[in-house]
């Protein structure tokens, strides 16, 4: 829990050659989130890892696992808050959303029963 008891928001990301993205990933969520997690793939060539340490990130560097699955499980022991939001480098939420998000884990009292719809928008290449 953040330091008025309410419920805390962690931002998780997994990043590899991300540098391009990360102070707009982490400027419009930084504003939402109680700390920003990120896990950078130690084959990572393109300053990911220092761009993230200045834009507020707590980083660690790993070798890519054997799976995603490996990858989101160790995300998820490295957050240190009540909830986590997985995003990638290339991802972003609606300001809205981010908000709505952030109200959502303050304020809920019975996470066994939550729910939280969020307007989505998908990009085509």
């Amino acid at each position: 829990m953040n330091r008025d008891g309410a419920g805390s928001l962690s931002l998780v990301c997994a990043l590899k050659d991300e540098a391009q993205n990360i102070p707009d990933l982490f400027s419009t969520m930084g504003r939402h989130v109680d700390e920003i997690v990120a896990l950078v793939d130690a084959s990572s060539t393109d300053g990911t890892e220092e761009v993230a340490r200045q834009h507020g990130a707590r980083v660690y560097v790993a070798g890519f696992p054997r799976s995603f699955g490996h990858w989101y499980t160790l995300m998820a022991a490295l957050a240190r808050t009540d909830w986590a939001l997985w995003l990638d480098g290339d991802e972003r939420m609606l300001e809205e959303n981010a908000r709505q998000l952030a109200a959502f884990a303050r304020d809920i009292v019975h996470p066994a029963s939550a729910a939280l719809a969020l307007r989505r928008r998908r990009w085509a290449d």
